[in-house]
């Protein structure tokens, strides 16, 4: 599979929905970006999640549930909040390569 195929079926599936619905609004295309990002991160573990929830320890281990996040399918582990930021932008490194 090329490195590019996945854009070339983006651009693809957004010409369709531009055909059917005549728009290229956030709402529309949403699922054709869904299936881009995919593409991308699958290879590198990675999986978009529409929601995913999670107890919040911050928040008295509330329930939280977060829209479109990129967990790793390694085991989530307690974090530190100044070792967090070091693991986001590792991880964003990671899937952009």
């Amino acid at each position: 599979m090329s490195s590019h195929a996945p854009i070339h079926t983006y651009r693809s599936e957004v010409d369709q929905i531009r055909r059917f619905s005549g728009s290229v609004r956030e709402t529309t295309v949403r699922r054709a970006v869904f299936n881009l990002i995919n593409a991308y991160a699958r290879p590198r573990d990675l999986l978009l999640c529409e929601e995913l929830a999670y107890s919040n320890p911050r928040r008295h281990n509330r329930r939280v549930t977060q829209d479109y996040t990129l967990p790793s399918s390694l085991p989530r582990l307690h974090r530190r909040e100044s070792k967090g930021d070091d693991m986001k932008a590792t991880a964003a490194a990671a899937l952009f390569q």
